[in-house]
């Protein structure tokens, strides 16, 4: 299974933007496998060909936008530019709002529907890690 297969894309995100409504309807805790491969008019075997679980589909979700937001710091020619704590806050959180915006609906689900508590507290690690070590890089020039 090619990641980048367009056949994979578009299977993985039926099976998100199910997960995504079917924690708004019923929380996370109380869905199913079988809710989110209705929804997503997929078969179970196909679920499990990407996932191992509802749990699995969640952290990698969740892992994805872990990465996501790490890698905002380290484009070429964005943060990474950065040449003042006053550009690094105007280009680090353009880019992050505008990112956030585009995940509303899944981080909305997950925050609201009870799927990751501790969700919001490792966005907040992983921002003032990053933060930090870009303060430091540009303290130090």
């Amino acid at each position: 299974m090619h990641q980048n297969d367009l056949r994979v894309r578009k299977t993985r995100a039926k099976i998100k933007r199910a997960l995504i409504e079917t924690i708004n309807e019923k929380g996370f805790g109380n869905l199913t496998v079988s809710d989110i491969t209705e929804r997503a008019g997929i078969n179970r075997g196909t679920f499990y060909i990407h996932y191992k679980g509802k749990q699995d589909l969640l952290e990698q979700l969740e892992e994805a936008i872990y990465s996501d937001i790490i890698q905002l710091f380290h484009d070429n020619g964005t943060i990474s530019s950065a040449t003042s704590y006053e550009d690094l806050n105007r280009q680090f959180f353009q880019k992050f709002s505008a990112y956030i915006y585009g995940e509303r609906d899944f981080i909305l689900a997950i925050v609201l529907g009870n799927g990751d508590p501790m969700f919001y507290h490792k966005i907040k690690q992983i921002l003032t890690r990053e933060l930090l070590k870009r303060m430091e890089y540009l303290g130090s020039r």
